[in-house]
């Protein structure tokens, strides 16, 4: 006997494809994630191109990552390394985090282009090896100090940025109009941790 049709219209296919990909994100975020940072990771972010400067400005360079851990660095080195590169990254992302997510967002949604939010992960992500190296190295010189625990926080913050624009490249890849409800309603993962950004 044959299989009853299950989709009768190209729509409801289409349907059916978008919402099993968002099922397949949902139950592998983490795997999916890190697949990402090890693909972004090596490469080197380019700009924005089209002069769309005015909205958000993506880093050309990364933050230059730490030495190798074996490098007879003191203590004051490490230190001041880390506040350098959290200093670049406030500035990067300046104002706040969640205002360059929103630019971030208005920017993919004017070209309707997914490398602009995957060159601002691959940004974040060259900050992100540089602070966590400069942690473990101030964590193995003065050990769970108040110095180490500013630099973690700092570095989780980096990794909350992240989180919150790898959610936008996947939902981008998988169901661009989910995306747009998602931050029209404010139910984005940075709208809903600090309020709508949107309207600042």
């Amino acid at each position: 006997m044959v299989r009853p049709q299950k989709y009768h219209t190209a729509a409801e296919k289409a349907s059916a494809d978008r919402l099993k990909s968002k099922n397949y994100y949902q139950r592998n975020k983490s795997a999916i994630a890190a697949r990402r940072r090890t693909k972004y990771l090596p490469s080197s972010p380019p700009g924005i191109p089209g002069g769309e400067q005015d909205l958000v400005t993506i880093p050309s360079k990364p933050a230059p990552v730490c030495p190798p851990a074996t490098a007879p660095h003191n203590l004051s080195y490490w230190q001041n390394r880390a506040v350098s590169i959290i200093k670049q990254f406030e500035l990067d992302t300046q104002p706040t985090p969640q205002s360059f997510c929103n630019k971030i967002y208005k920017l993919y949604n004017f070209k309707r282009d997914k490398t602009i939010i995957d060159d601002a992960i691959i940004s974040t992500s060259q900050h992100q090896k540089s602070i966590r190296l400069c942690h473990a190295e101030i964590l193995q010189l003065d050990g769970a100090g108040k110095l180490t625990e500013e630099v973690l926080k700092s570095a989780k913050t980096v990794d909350i940025l992240i989180h919150w624009l790898e959610e936008m490249s996947c939902y981008a890849a998988a169901d661009p109009d989910e995306l747009l409800i998602l931050y029209t309603k404010h139910e984005l993962a940075y709208q809903c941790t600090y309020g709508s950004p949107s309207k600042k």
